[in-house]
């Protein structure tokens, strides 16, 4: 029988500088895989879900204000890394997006 895998949760605010910065860190030998997203941006920003290795996960999201974003867990899924890669976001304008994320760490 298969173990049941654990539910993980991060929240990250980003700065408000343009560039990426690292959401959830990679776990040698293990994917990790986002069941649900949550994008709160304090102002216009354009917002992309990567790996470490700059793969789309998910966006580019385009935020015209603090219009919210929340894509509902599912058990199934949204995305998932490669192995032992970790999930960063990257935006491009200057202003502060904070991050909800829940996950499992799959193994590969």
């Amino acid at each position: 029988m298969a173990r049941p895998l654990h539910v993980l949760y991060t929240n990250v605010s980003c700065s408000t500088t343009a560039g990426s910065k690292e959401v959830v860190a990679a776990v040698s030998g293990k994917k990790i895989r986002v069941l649900g997203v949550q994008l709160m941006p304090a102002a216009a920003n354009i917002a992309t879900l990567q790996t470490s290795t700059g793969g789309i996960l998910y966006g580019p999201y385009n935020s015209t204000g603090n219009r919210p974003l929340a894509v509902a867990p599912t058990a199934l899924g949204l995305f998932e890394t490669a192995d032992s890669k970790s999930v960063k976001i990257q935006l491009q304008n200057a202003a502060a997006v904070v991050t909800a994320l829940q996950y499992v760490l799959a193994d590969s």
